[in-house]
């Protein structure tokens, strides 16, 4: 009696070619590939950083990354174009890069899992029902910023700030709570318009030590920002600078983060998705792996003495 697991040979029908047949398809069964996951990649091409934050991300990315621009006007039209293209390619994810890319995505898209890089206090941008999105905010970890503070002033005792609540009230609460642990203190208020502003900026430079610029929507009026740096110089007061362009204006140090590296951070959170984790439980991460930024200069005027560790840590010094 023929073995009931394999084929008789000596059946008809069962001569070696047949046989080398049924082996040819099982082996390009078992060798063809599956499909590559595909992430869909919605950005700015213009902006620079973008551009830098994108490559970062295809250095730790495991998928086939699709690349769609968005114009920098950003018309209607071209974005009614790009979310069906988007659509056809049927992608497992979109990463969004920029606040407007995040934005259209969210807009436009519910049933694809929504990745971000390169978009400052996305908090505020998202809805309370996504729990779709998630990804890599520019913002750097207020702890990280506090460290540097205290290993430049050791005897800091009150560290001022003005902000926007929507925006940045989690923050300003996170950084509250790991001054307090260190015994000092956190004065920050909601910022006023202008011209109250200017009241408001000179008596928190008058009862603080330093002020810790926080990166919203009060530091994005020019006229904001000349009056902080103006009245900082007047009172003989540091400045904690949101990235490295505002210490070469003056700002005693900063904490900047790289569009390369949050591109690979994104690039984690994406792997890990595509291998199975909800987007709930990865959430929002802070910027990793900061450079840090010195202004020589403004501490020399402040009789600030940099520590020469510190000083040999810094990328740039002005």
């Amino acid at each position: 009696m023929a073995d009931p697991v394999r084929p008789d040979c000596n059946r008809p029908g069962w001569g070696r070619p047949a046989i080398l047949l049924v082996l040819a398809c099982v082996q390009l069964a078992v060798a063809a590939p599956c499909r590559a996951a595909e992430v869909a990649a919605l950005l700015d091409s213009r902006v620079g950083p973008y551009v830098e934050a994108l490559a970062g991300f295809r250095q730790g990315s495991g998928a086939d990354v699709r690349v769609f621009e968005r114009r920098e006007d950003a018309d209607p039209a071209d974005e009614a174009a790009l979310i069906p293209a988007i659509r056809a390619r049927h992608p497992d994810e979109i990463l969004a890069i920029g606040p407007e890319a995040l934005q259209a995505a969210i807009r436009n898209i519910t049933d694809i899992p929504i990745l971000f890089c390169m978009v400052l206090n996305p908090q505020g941008r998202i809805p309370a029902n996504r729990s779709d999105v998630a990804g890599v905010a520019m913002n750097v970890a207020p702890e990280d910023q506090m460290a540097v503070l205290v290993r430049l002033m050791p005897r800091v005792e009150r560290v001022g700030a003005l902000f926007n609540p929507a925006e940045s009230g989690e923050t300003v609460d996170y950084a509250r709570r790991w001054l307090q642990r260190k015994e000092r203190v956190l004065d920050a208020e909601p910022a006023r318009p202008m011209p109250a502003l200017v009241d408001q900026v000179r008596g928190m430079l008058d009862r603080t030590d330093v002020y810790w610029m926080v990166p919203d929507e009060t530091l994005k009026n020019p006229d904001a920002l000349r009056l902080l740096f103006f009245q900082a110089e007047r009172a003989g007061k540091p400045l904690i600078g949101v990235s490295d362009r505002y210490v070469k204006a003056g700002a005693l140090f900063a904490l900047t983060a790289e569009p390369r590296a949050m591109g690979r951070q994104a690039a984690e959170l994406s792997n890990r998705a595509l291998d199975g984790a909800p987007l709930s439980d990865l959430g929002i991460e802070a910027a990793r792996a900061p450079f840090l930024s010195l202004n020589q200069n403004t501490a020399k005027r402040l009789e600030i003495p940099i520590p020469p560790a510190l000083l040999d840590k810094a990328r740039v010094v002005y």
